[in-house]
């Protein structure tokens, strides 16, 4: 037979421990909540220039379809990526340089040599996110989130679709 202070001295002791669960559990969501800030010491110039910078996408891409020559494109034939970099000049992507503009994220969905060997066609927007990094180094920056998919509603092979979602004004 339990006696009746040993059943409540239990509860109070469950109530107690109840408590400090509950504030272990804010003290978690309040250091969660807090901004990460670093601190800079002495003459450290680099770490003073990568200042956080939050901002907005548009969520509305610009898309390009272009024709490559995937093949060529992974092997750095010179015919092959000279086209592809025409082909994004004339579609307006070193004038969205030029005018300030910066992707924060661009997908590259990629048909391939053939639609129907995905590992090339991951392969082609892999070399095309490089060389879009490469040619507009201030369009697609080092912050810029690139990703490569493979087009699996291809229809035609050597075909590209780039979706460009640059950062609101």
């Amino acid at each position: 037979m339990v006696s009746r202070r040993a059943s409540r001295d239990s509860i109070v002791s469950l109530a107690g421990w109840l408590l400090a669960d509950i504030f272990l559990v804010l003290g978690i969501v309040w250091l969660g909540s807090q901004p990460f800030v670093e601190t800079v010491s002495g003459n450290d110039q680099s770490a003073k220039s990568h200042k956080p910078i939050s901002r907005a996408l548009n969520t509305k891409p610009t898309r390009l379809y272009l024709a490559v020559d995937a093949g060529g494109i992974r092997s750095g034939k010179p015919a092959a990526v000279g086209k592809l970099h025409a082909d994004f000049n004339r579609a307006g992507v070193l004038r969205m340089e030029q005018m300030g503009r910066v992707a924060g994220l661009v997908l590259t969905f990629s048909g391939g040599d053939s639609c129907s060997n995905h590992g090339t066609s991951e392969m082609t927007s892999k070399a095309i996110n490089g060389l879009l990094s490469r040619w507009y180094p201030t369009f697609v920056t080092i912050g810029t989130v690139k990703k490569s998919y493979v087009d699996f509603s291809c229809t035609r092979a050597n075909k590209v679709k780039i979706e460009f979602y640059t950062f609101a004004n």
